[in-house]
């Protein structure tokens, strides 16, 4: 059973370094390794690319593929669709029906984490947890954005799928406009042109995320359940380099579409699915040395 997850994993466009224990069970989980398609060390690197222009062909490779996951299947199986990722679960196994992930920075070009079984348990300080609706979505309740408290009326309310597959967060435009006016006033950078504007619509000058981090106000989903999910700059703005940084966050793609929280908006959490219970938790973490793991061997 677990050997034949190992090799569904391996799949086109994410390049999966497996750890060795991988198949086998320790402490009844185990851990994948994950490679980003773009990093130096997938033989999908495009060594032509600048690491400004890498960054923007991922946007856009992530943007046009968007869509949204099928909740149906089983947990052994990971599909590749236009080179993103998405999970398939239904039957419960020797596991359990647990998955977690932790996403490091794509600029990082650090290995992420796949988890299952005990290992997908998320234990960090400040772990919330949210119900989880169908079609892995939750509720966005309100985003807090320094004092400013933005809600959709309770009739325009819909869910949110958490989505590890797109880079971008899409929301509906009557929450996403006031979340940018309420970062404008707490922003005190120079406005900078977009590098394009059907993916970025707000930018900055900035010395990367770190100089960003300095002036970025307090922003938290607040998430059904309670659930308050703090979020950093890197969670809200992506660094384009050539001292640029733009939020990562669009309006829905098409009219009628699910809004999403993408991979940017998880970067540095461990997020875990408990489908039994039925929730999901978001915990802050260090996701590229949270997982430390022996060399990995390529399967």
């Amino acid at each position: 059973m677990v050997c034949t997850m190992c090799r569904a994993l391996l799949l086109l466009g994410l390049f999966l370094i497996l750890t060795p224990l991988v198949c086998g069970y320790t402490d009844g989980g185990f851990s994948v390794e994950l490679i980003h398609r773009d990093s130096p060390r997938s033989p999908f690197h495009d060594p032509s690319l600048t690491p400004h222009g890498r960054v923007l062909a991922a946007v856009q490779r992530s943007y046009a593929g968007s869509g949204s996951p099928d909740p149906d299947g089983a947990v052994s199986e990971v599909i590749s669709g236009t080179f993103q990722l998405f999970m398939y679960m239904s039957a419960a196994t020797s596991l359990g029906r647990r998955f977690s992930y932790c996403l490091a920075p794509y600029l990082s070009d650090a290995s992420s984490a796949l988890n299952f079984g005990s290992r997908a348990t998320v234990t960090e300080p400040g772990a919330v947890t949210t119900p989880m609706e169908a079609s892995y979505t939750v509720e966005i309740v309100a985003v807090r954005v320094g004092n400013s408290i933005i809600k959709l009326p309770n009739s325009k309310r819909s869910p949110v799928i958490v989505d590890s597959g797109s880079m971008l967060t899409s929301l509906d435009g009557e929450l996403l406009d006031p979340i940018v006016e309420a970062l404008a006033r707490s922003i005190k950078l120079p406005r900078k042109q977009s590098p394009n504007p059907e993916l970025f619509s707000v930018c900055y000058q900035a010395d990367g995320m770190k100089a960003l981090e300095k002036v970025f106000p307090d922003v938290t989903l607040e998430l059904g359940g309670g659930a308050l999910v703090k979020l950093k700059a890197e969670n809200v703005f992506m660094d384009l380099l050539l001292r640029t940084v733009c939020l990562a966050i669009v309006p829905v793609k098409y009219e009628g579409s699910v809004p999403t929280i993408g991979s940017v908006m998880q970067h540095n959490m461990h997020v875990g699915y408990d489908l039994d219970k039925r929730t999901i938790t978001f915990a802050p973490a260090d996701c590229a040395t949270s997982f430390p793991s022996p060399p990995a061997s390529v399967v």
